[in-house]
This record gives structure tokens, sequence and C-alpha cells, in this order.
């Protein structure tokens, strides 16, 4: 789905959870920029695919069910807000790797 302009991911888990997934850049982070983004957020953890793809992943839990309200909150969390401070951090990780 497009959100705020960007291509996100969104998959529906066999326990009815919820999870969001957004690709972003080029050129793979470092894992050590990897485990600085999953140690400082809360909700959202940065994944290296195999094949070298930075992706960040949240997850709504849906084991009780989630309402219509929950589903946009966290879908408007996720496109405004943390998706954007992802593509901040990987801009900064990249310019720092060149200096």
């Amino acid at each position: 789905f497009k959100a705020e302009g960007l291509t996100m991911g969104l998959k529906a888990t066999k326990s009815g959870s919820l999870v969001y997934l957004f690709v972003y850049g080029k050129t793979p982070l470092p894992l050590k920029a990897i485990n600085t983004w999953n140690l400082k957020s809360i909700y959202t953890k940065a994944i290296l695919s195999p094949r070298g793809a930075n992706i960040l992943r949240a997850t709504l839990p849906g084991g009780g069910g989630l309402s219509r309200k929950t589903v946009v909150v966290m879908t408007k969390l996720f496109s405004r807000f943390l998706a954007p401070q992802f593509i901040k951090f990987y801009r900064e990780q990249m310019a720092a790797a060149k200096n």
C-alpha cells in the first residue's frame, strides 16, 4: 500500500496480528547500525534481509481482535512517523559511513 508517498507492505499472520513492512535504501546498512536502531526503537525492528534489503518491521498484535480504529492509528503511526524516522536514520548512517 502507499502512505505518505511511501510504498509499504502489510500482512496478516495466522494469529490475527498485522505486520507492517517498509523497505528502504539501495545500500545495506552495516549490522552495527541495524543493532543501534533496534536498541533504540520501541515499536519497530530493523532487519537486513539475506539479499541485503533494509527492512523496517512493526507488529500490531491481534490475538484479541483488532478494531478498525486501532489499525488506522497504527497505520498512521508507521507511515507518518516510524518509516520517516527510519529514512532519516538511514541517511545519517550512510553520510557517516562516507566520512
